[in-house]
């Protein structure tokens, strides 16, 4: 199974190179739910796209890791996520003595603006028009308002 994988997500990285954003939109559209008028830039790091919501005319920037390995990633309408945001669904627990693994679905409302940079961490919740300037968001609900480091 972990070779499936493996090989399902060197697909994914291929494909997410590909100069071509109709090639990009139709290889993740088979997974993952994606509105129209959408982009999703070149070299993207989308991991297990089956998780992935995107509503209509939001952007996702180069550089960008979009992580849906451990829980739902909901990026809703008119969204622009700059380039090199990392979105995680998945950390480490730190208390943990083993590491062990552990996740949260991370929502994104309507008419956000994420800054290059940011990272976004599992169990976060962007409301509506909400601005993040270069961020490390945890466990938190963030609602119209500017979140500065």
């Amino acid at each position: 199974m972990s070779v499936l994988l493996d090989l399902f997500q060197l697909a994914t990285d291929f494909i997410m190179n590909s100069p071509f954003l109709i090639i990009r939109r139709l290889y993740l559209s088979i997974f993952a739910r994606i509105g129209t008028g959408c982009f999703i830039a070149r070299k993207c790091d989308v991991r297990f796209p089956k998780h992935l919501i995107i509503g209509n005319n939001s952007v996702i920037n180069k550089l960008c890791t979009v992580d849906c390995r451990g829980g739902t990633i909901i990026i809703e309408d008119n969204v622009d996520i700059a380039q090199q945001v990392n979105i995680w669904t998945l950390e480490h627990d730190i208390s943990s003595p083993t590491h062990s693994t552990k996740g949260g679905d991370v929502i994104i409302e309507h008419h956000c603006w994420i800054s290059s940079r940011a990272t976004v961490l599992p169990g976060v919740h962007i409301g509506y028009g909400a601005v993040v300037e270069k961020a490390f968001l945890k466990k938190k609900r963030y609602f119209n308002e500017v979140v500065k480091k």
